[in-house]
């Protein structure tokens, strides 16, 4: 159980089923690497590749609803921003935060 969550198979939600599995199966080939006619494409294809992928992505989501793990963790997060508003990082400062976690993963 993780952030009070429980995370053991069958119980996450699909998005992270994907991600564990991925992990688990310790893949060293990219996916580019996998499908090579995805990096000949046109900088416009491609992002509309992405846009497609991403509206996709988005209709899965949808269907599969609000995992009840996803459910519960978000419940007792608010819970506790009840208790102690003060806890929460402005909005500038996370923003801050997560550009400069970019720059250092690139």
């Amino acid at each position: 159980m993780r952030s009070g969550v429980d995370t053991a198979k069958g119980s996450e939600h699909p998005a992270l089923q994907i991600v564990n599995a991925k992990t688990e199966c310790n893949l060293s080939i990219m996916l580019l690497e996998r499908l090579p006619e995805v990096q000949s494409l046109s900088v416009e294809d491609k992002w509309r590749l992405i846009d497609e992928l991403w509206s996709d992505l988005a209709q899965e989501v949808e269907r599969a609803g609000v995992d009840e793990n996803t459910l519960a963790l978000l419940n007792q997060r608010f819970e506790e921003y009840v208790r102690d508003p003060g806890q929460i990082a402005p909005l500038e400062a996370s923003l801050a935060s997560l550009a400069e976690r970019k720059r250092q993963w690139k």
